[in-house]
């Protein structure tokens, strides 16, 4: 018999790892912004590989750890979210590097 092959979660593609989650409202807590989908509601927790100089970027933007985002609109790589009253498109180069974590919303189940 012979065994499955199995590869460790950073090597599957954002594809497979949303099909592995589609049942789910969303992926585990701790995941890059990029698995997010929309109309969810998350926290940002960190920030992947060298943070200094895009912690100043997202600052800029008003986005900073512990800010709560609203994903509008994810097609292909990029990602709208909201932060308050602000729209803001994000890249792949950022999305796959912003950890962020579920936020329980009044009013949603």
């Amino acid at each position: 018999m012979q065994q499955p092959t199995i590869f460790p979660a950073e090597l599957a593609s954002v594809n497979s790892i949303r099909q592995a989650h589609a049942g789910r409202a969303h992926p585990a807590p701790d995941y890059v912004l990029g698995l997010a989908t929309r109309g969810a509601h998350v926290r940002v927790t960190g920030i992947r590989g060298d943070a200094a100089a895009l912690e100043k970027r997202l600052a800029a933007m008003g986005i900073r750890i512990g800010s709560e985002l609203e994903i509008i609109q994810h097609e292909g790589s990029t990602v709208v979210v909201r932060v308050g009253e602000t729209r803001i498109a994000i890249g792949v180069a950022l999305v796959h590097r912003l950890l962020v974590t579920p936020v329980a919303v009044a009013g949603r189940s």
